[in-house]
Protein backbone atom coordinates (compact mmCIF):
# COMPACT_ATOMS: atom_id res chain seq x y z
CA UNK A 1 0.00 0.00 0.00
CA UNK A 2 2.74 2.49 0.86
CA UNK A 3 1.77 6.16 1.07
CA UNK A 4 -1.53 5.37 -0.67
CA UNK A 5 -2.86 4.08 2.66
CA UNK A 6 -2.84 7.63 4.02
CA UNK A 7 -4.07 9.50 0.94
CA UNK A 8 -7.73 10.02 1.98
CA UNK A 9 -6.76 11.25 5.46
CA UNK A 10 -3.75 13.25 4.34
CA UNK A 11 -5.83 15.39 1.99
CA UNK A 12 -8.07 16.38 4.90
CA UNK A 13 -5.20 17.29 7.25
CA UNK A 14 -2.99 19.27 4.90
CA UNK A 15 -4.97 22.49 5.31
CA UNK A 16 -4.00 22.61 9.01
CA UNK A 17 -0.77 20.61 9.30
CA UNK A 18 2.44 19.82 7.49
CA UNK A 19 1.88 16.13 6.73
CA UNK A 20 4.74 13.71 6.09
CA UNK A 21 3.98 10.15 5.01
CA UNK A 22 6.79 7.65 5.33
CA UNK A 23 6.95 4.45 3.33
CA UNK A 24 8.76 1.96 5.60
CA UNK A 25 11.31 -0.47 4.31
CA UNK A 26 9.65 -3.25 2.38
CA UNK A 27 6.80 -0.99 1.13
CA UNK A 28 6.16 1.47 -1.66
CA UNK A 29 9.26 3.09 -3.10
CA UNK A 30 11.53 2.31 -0.14
CA UNK A 31 14.23 -0.32 -0.30
CA UNK A 32 13.24 -3.92 0.32
CA UNK A 33 16.36 -5.63 1.67
CA UNK A 34 16.32 -9.32 2.56
CA UNK A 35 17.41 -8.79 6.16
CA UNK A 36 15.53 -8.98 9.45
CA UNK A 37 13.32 -5.91 9.98
CA UNK A 38 13.92 -5.48 13.69
CA UNK A 39 12.21 -2.95 15.93
CA UNK A 40 15.51 -1.13 16.40
CA UNK A 41 16.02 -0.90 12.64
CA UNK A 42 12.48 0.31 11.97
CA UNK A 43 12.82 2.99 14.67
CA UNK A 44 16.16 4.08 13.22
CA UNK A 45 14.51 4.49 9.82
CA UNK A 46 11.96 6.91 11.30
CA UNK A 47 14.72 8.85 13.06
CA UNK A 48 16.70 9.06 9.81
CA UNK A 49 13.73 10.50 7.92
CA UNK A 50 13.03 13.12 10.60
CA UNK A 51 16.72 14.00 10.89
CA UNK A 52 16.94 14.46 7.13
CA UNK A 53 13.93 16.81 7.28
CA UNK A 54 15.41 18.71 10.23
CA UNK A 55 12.47 17.93 12.52
CA UNK A 56 13.12 17.66 16.24
CA UNK A 57 9.60 16.49 17.16
CA UNK A 58 6.37 15.50 15.44
CA UNK A 59 2.84 14.28 16.01
CA UNK A 60 3.30 10.61 15.13
CA UNK A 61 0.58 8.34 13.76
CA UNK A 62 0.76 4.80 12.45
CA UNK A 63 -1.73 2.37 10.94
CA UNK A 64 -1.38 -1.39 11.45
CA UNK A 65 2.33 -2.20 10.96
CA UNK A 66 2.93 1.55 10.99
CA UNK A 67 1.46 1.63 14.48
CA UNK A 68 3.98 -1.00 15.55
CA UNK A 69 6.81 1.04 14.03
CA UNK A 70 5.50 4.12 15.84
CA UNK A 71 5.65 2.20 19.14
CA UNK A 72 9.20 1.08 18.42
CA UNK A 73 10.18 4.69 17.78
CA UNK A 74 8.42 6.32 20.71
CA UNK A 75 9.87 3.97 23.34
CA UNK A 76 13.34 4.88 22.06
CA UNK A 77 12.79 8.59 21.33
CA UNK A 78 9.88 9.77 23.50
CA UNK A 79 11.10 13.37 23.64
CA UNK A 80 10.74 13.64 19.86
CA UNK A 81 7.03 12.69 19.86
CA UNK A 82 4.50 15.42 20.72
CA UNK A 83 1.52 13.10 20.47
CA UNK A 84 0.99 9.50 19.40
CA UNK A 85 -1.89 7.93 17.47
CA UNK A 86 -1.88 4.13 17.22
CA UNK A 87 -4.47 2.96 14.70
CA UNK A 88 -5.70 -0.62 14.12
CA UNK A 89 -2.58 -2.08 15.70
CA UNK A 90 -1.42 -4.00 18.77
CA UNK A 91 1.26 -4.11 21.48
CA UNK A 92 2.09 -7.76 20.90
CA UNK A 93 1.07 -10.53 18.54
CA UNK A 94 -1.57 -12.72 20.18
CA UNK A 95 -2.52 -16.29 19.28
CA UNK A 96 -5.10 -15.20 16.68
CA UNK A 97 -2.73 -12.86 14.84
CA UNK A 98 0.09 -15.38 15.01
CA UNK A 99 -2.06 -18.05 13.35
CA UNK A 100 -3.19 -15.61 10.64
CA UNK A 101 0.40 -14.60 9.89
CA UNK A 102 1.59 -18.20 9.86
CA UNK A 103 -1.15 -19.11 7.39
CA UNK A 104 -0.27 -16.17 5.14
CA UNK A 105 3.44 -17.04 5.16
CA UNK A 106 2.63 -20.65 4.24
CA UNK A 107 0.31 -19.54 1.44
CA UNK A 108 2.98 -17.25 -0.03
CA UNK A 109 5.58 -20.01 0.06
CA UNK A 110 3.29 -22.64 -1.45
CA UNK A 111 1.10 -20.66 -3.85
CA UNK A 112 2.63 -17.20 -4.24
CA UNK A 113 1.57 -13.65 -3.41
CA UNK A 114 -1.44 -13.48 -5.72
CA UNK A 115 -3.21 -16.46 -4.15
CA UNK A 116 -2.28 -15.25 -0.67
CA UNK A 117 -3.87 -11.91 -1.50
CA UNK A 118 -7.18 -13.60 -2.33
CA UNK A 119 -7.31 -14.89 1.27
CA UNK A 120 -5.76 -11.95 3.12
CA UNK A 121 -8.15 -9.46 1.52
CA UNK A 122 -10.96 -11.25 3.38
CA UNK A 123 -9.29 -10.40 6.70
CA UNK A 124 -8.70 -6.81 5.61
CA UNK A 125 -12.37 -6.33 4.79
CA UNK A 126 -14.83 -8.88 6.17
CA UNK A 127 -18.44 -9.70 5.23
CA UNK A 128 -19.97 -6.46 6.50
CA UNK A 129 -17.68 -4.29 4.39
CA UNK A 130 -18.24 -6.48 1.34
CA UNK A 131 -21.94 -5.58 1.61
CA UNK A 132 -21.41 -1.98 2.67
CA UNK A 133 -18.55 -0.88 0.42
CA UNK A 134 -17.79 -3.32 -2.42
CA UNK A 135 -15.99 -0.43 -4.11
CA UNK A 136 -13.23 -0.70 -1.49
CA UNK A 137 -12.65 -4.34 -2.39
CA UNK A 138 -12.34 -3.33 -6.02
CA UNK A 139 -9.95 -0.53 -4.99
CA UNK A 140 -7.77 -3.02 -3.12
CA UNK A 141 -7.67 -5.34 -6.09
CA UNK A 142 -6.69 -2.51 -8.42
CA UNK A 143 -3.94 -1.45 -6.02
CA UNK A 144 -2.58 -4.98 -5.96
CA UNK A 145 -2.58 -5.33 -9.74
CA UNK A 146 -1.00 -1.90 -10.33
CA UNK A 147 1.51 -2.12 -7.47
CA UNK A 148 2.07 -5.73 -6.34
CA UNK A 149 4.15 -6.07 -3.18
CA UNK A 150 7.74 -7.24 -3.33
CA UNK A 151 7.79 -10.87 -2.10
CA UNK A 152 10.97 -10.44 -0.05
CA UNK A 153 9.93 -7.17 1.57
CA UNK A 154 6.41 -8.41 2.23
CA UNK A 155 7.59 -11.55 4.01
CA UNK A 156 10.06 -9.52 6.08
CA UNK A 157 7.25 -7.16 7.09
CA UNK A 158 5.07 -10.09 8.18
CA UNK A 159 7.96 -11.42 10.25
CA UNK A 160 8.32 -8.00 11.90
CA UNK A 161 4.61 -7.84 12.74
CA UNK A 162 4.66 -11.39 14.05
CA UNK A 163 7.61 -10.73 16.38
CA UNK A 164 6.52 -7.25 17.55
CA UNK A 165 6.11 -7.21 21.34
CA UNK A 166 6.41 -4.04 23.42
CA UNK A 167 3.82 -4.96 26.07
CA UNK A 168 6.44 -4.73 28.81
CA UNK A 169 7.88 -1.39 27.64
CA UNK A 170 4.82 0.80 27.14
CA UNK A 171 3.99 1.28 30.82
CA UNK A 172 6.63 3.99 31.20
CA UNK A 173 5.41 6.02 28.24
CA UNK A 174 4.55 9.66 29.02
CA UNK A 175 3.29 10.92 25.65
CA UNK A 176 -0.31 12.02 24.89
CA UNK A 177 -1.68 8.93 23.15
CA UNK A 178 -4.88 7.89 21.41
CA UNK A 179 -5.45 4.26 20.42
CA UNK A 180 -8.00 3.88 17.64
CA UNK A 181 -9.57 0.53 16.76
CA UNK A 182 -12.18 -0.57 14.24
CA UNK A 183 -15.07 -2.54 15.70
CA UNK A 184 -15.18 -5.02 12.78
CA UNK A 185 -11.42 -5.42 12.32
CA UNK A 186 -10.57 -9.10 11.78
CA UNK A 187 -6.82 -8.59 11.45
CA UNK A 188 -5.91 -6.38 14.42
CA UNK A 189 -8.95 -6.77 16.61
CA UNK A 190 -10.61 -4.22 18.87
CA UNK A 191 -9.70 -6.47 21.81
CA UNK A 192 -6.04 -5.98 20.93
CA UNK A 193 -6.60 -2.23 20.70
CA UNK A 194 -8.20 -2.11 24.15
CA UNK A 195 -5.28 -4.12 25.51
CA UNK A 196 -2.80 -1.70 23.91
CA UNK A 197 -4.56 1.34 25.37
CA UNK A 198 -4.59 -0.28 28.80
CA UNK A 199 -0.80 -0.63 28.72
CA UNK A 200 -0.14 3.08 28.11
CA UNK A 201 -0.72 5.44 31.07
CA UNK A 202 -3.64 7.82 30.45
CA UNK A 203 -4.08 6.69 26.85
CA UNK A 204 -7.43 7.52 25.26
CA UNK A 205 -9.20 4.64 23.51
CA UNK A 206 -11.59 5.14 20.59
CA UNK A 207 -13.46 2.32 18.86
CA UNK A 208 -15.04 3.23 15.54
CA UNK A 209 -18.25 1.30 14.77
CA UNK A 210 -19.00 -0.13 11.32
CA UNK A 211 -15.31 -0.05 10.46
CA UNK A 212 -12.69 -2.63 9.46
CA UNK A 213 -8.91 -2.74 9.06
CA UNK A 214 -9.42 -0.33 6.15
CA UNK A 215 -10.47 2.38 8.60
CA UNK A 216 -8.55 5.15 6.83
CA UNK A 217 -10.30 4.42 3.54
CA UNK A 218 -13.75 3.83 5.08
CA UNK A 219 -13.88 6.77 7.49
CA UNK A 220 -11.20 9.31 6.51
CA UNK A 221 -13.15 12.25 7.96
CA UNK A 222 -13.53 10.57 11.35
CA UNK A 223 -9.88 9.58 11.49
CA UNK A 224 -8.66 13.02 10.38
CA UNK A 225 -10.79 14.65 13.08
CA UNK A 226 -9.40 12.35 15.78
CA UNK A 227 -5.82 13.06 14.71
CA UNK A 228 -6.45 16.79 14.51
CA UNK A 229 -8.01 16.86 17.98
CA UNK A 230 -5.08 14.92 19.45
CA UNK A 231 -2.48 17.18 17.86
CA UNK A 232 -4.36 20.32 18.88
CA UNK A 233 -4.38 19.24 22.51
Amino acid sequence: MGAESWAPVRSLLESSFDVIVMEPRGAGRSDKPDTAYTGQLMAADVAAVLDDLGLDSVHLAGISMGGMIAQQYVVRCPSRVRSLALITTYASCDEWSRRVFDARIELIRRLGLADQFMVSVLFLTGPALARRRPDLLNWLERRYVSNPPDPVGFLRQIEFCRSHDLAAELAGLDVPTTVISAADDLLTTAAQGRELAGLIPAACYVEVPDATHLLAAEHPERLARLLSDLASR
